[in-house]
């Protein structure tokens, strides 16, 4: 299981995602959280939010986030 900073940073994110500021959109959160489940190898967390990445990138057209998401799911 993942050690430091990438054990906290999930439970930032997540808890960001119900105390969501203007600035910061759905897409964004749903890329870091794919990308940090990658990186703790924390299949769950993979299969719950690359999904949620990938949509909300293509509903934005955001071809990074996008990229992000696929990435992911390699």
């Amino acid at each position: 299981m993942a050690e430091g900073e990438f054990t906290q940073l999930k439970q930032h994110l997540e808890k960001a995602l119900n105390q969501r500021a203007e600035w910061v959109g759905d897409h964004d959160l749903y890329a870091m959280l794919a990308d940090t489940a990658v990186q703790q190898r924390d299949e769950a967390a993979l299969y719950r939010y690359a999904p949620l990445a990938e949509e909300a990138a293509s509903r934005y057209g955001h071809t990074l986030y996008q990229a992000i998401a696929h990435r992911a799911w390699g």
